[in-house]
C-alpha cells in the first residue's frame, strides 16, 4: 500500500513547478527515447547485414522448367501459322467504338 502512496505523492508532485526535477524528468526521457532509436537502427543494420531481410527465402526460388522438342516445335509452329495468316490478310480486326461518337 505504501508503494502506491508514494506512486501517487510522486506524480502529483508534478502539479508543482520544480525546475531542477522537470529539466532532469526532460532529460532522462529524451535519453531513453534516444537510447531506443539507436538500438533499433543497430538492430536494423544488423538484420540488413545478416540479410535477413534482404535475401530472398527458400521457399521464393522455383526449379527451371524441362522443355522438350516437341513443346519448342509447337509453338514454333503456331508462330508460323500466324505469319501466314498475317500475310494473307486473314487478320481479324478487333471490333471497337469510338467512345466520343
Amino acid at each position: 500500500m505504501k508503494i502506491f502512496q508514494s506512486t501517487a505523492h510522486i506524480f502529483r508532485s508534478f502539479t508543482k513547478p520544480h525546475p531542477l526535477r522537470d529539466w532532469y524528468a526532460v532529460l532522462i526521457g529524451t535519453m531513453f527515447i534516444t537510447l531506443a532509436l539507436i538500438g533499433g537502427a543497430v538492430n536494423f543494420f544488423l538484420a540488413i547485414r545478416s540479410g535477413n531481410i534482404t535475401a530472398p527465402a527458400a521457399a521464393e526460388l522455383k526449379p527451371t522448367p524441362n522443355v522438350s522438342r516437341q513443346a519448342l516445335e509447337s509453338v514454333v509452329s503456331l508462330y508460323e501459322t500466324r505469319l501466314l495468316n498475317y500475310e494473307s490478310g486473314n487478320v481479324r480486326t478487333p471490333k471497337t467504338s469510338d467512345p466520343s461518337r
